[in-house]
């Protein structure tokens, strides 16, 4: 859960295993989500792209700011780091 300055939920994000991606989904944006990370027609281990992420974790900076999703990518054997912008 990405929470807000005021500790309410500002989204959920959520790592979309089967479909190779991350999603984020804001109440505020009517329960619509948006891809963070990754392509749902394609797994892969290039930067941009996910292999059964599994978890994620969320870096808040000391403004309350997102300053990156940390994501356990599963069949790729590694912790990606992702900016919100990627």
């Amino acid at each position: 859960i990405e929470q807000a300055a005021d500790g309410t939920v500002a989204a959920y994000v959520v790592p979309d295993h089967n479909n190779a991606r991350l999603q984020r989904c804001a109440p505020s944006d009517g329960g619509v989500c948006t891809t963070i990370v990754g392509d749902k027609y394609r797994w892969g281990n290039a930067s941009n792209l996910l292999s059964y992420p599994c978890g994620v974790a969320i870096e808040q900076g000391m403004d309350g700011v997102v300053a990156a999703y940390v994501v356990a990518d599963t069949w790729n054997s590694r912790v990606q780091r992702c900016a919100p912008s990627d």
